[in-house]
């Protein structure tokens, strides 16, 4: 069985993300003690939408290779590196940056979750 594929492992992953959030929560909350609790919610969700998910999803193509902990880790440098051309080329067509926001992470997802189901097909062959 493949391990990309176990439910076990997506589930364990999940729950150590859900861990990260809310121990990134607190140390922000901790770090801006003067803003209130859903402001600094709001920021670590919004760090965790830009930096974070796509990054981890661009990472998990090399699972067999690395750790959640590796993948964690090199998520943020990848997603800000892939948001930061990306956005540059999209803000000289035009497009602003706040719906830049909003559709460049999903964007980075799909093609992430595309680039994996066609590894594991040319796998299979």
């Amino acid at each position: 069985m493949d391990p990309t594929t176990t439910l076990p492992s997506k589930t364990r992953e999940i729950k150590i993300m859900t861990i990260l959030f809310a121990l990134s929560a607190v140390l922000l909350k901790i770090v801006f003690y003067n803003e209130t609790i859903a402001t600094v919610a709001s920021t670590t969700a919004a760090f965790f939408w830009l930096f974070i998910i796509p990054g981890y999803f661009v990472t998990l193509i090399w699972k067999q290779d690395s750790t959640l902990t590796e993948r964690f880790i090199i998520s943020i440098p990848v997603s800000a590196a892939i948001l930061g051309i990306t956005s540059y080329y999209l803000g000289l067509f035009g497009l602003p940056l706040k719906i830049q926001a909003w559709i460049l992470p999903p964007i980075i997802i799909l093609i992430s979750i595309f680039c994996l189901k066609v590894k594991k097909v040319s796998q299979k062959t």
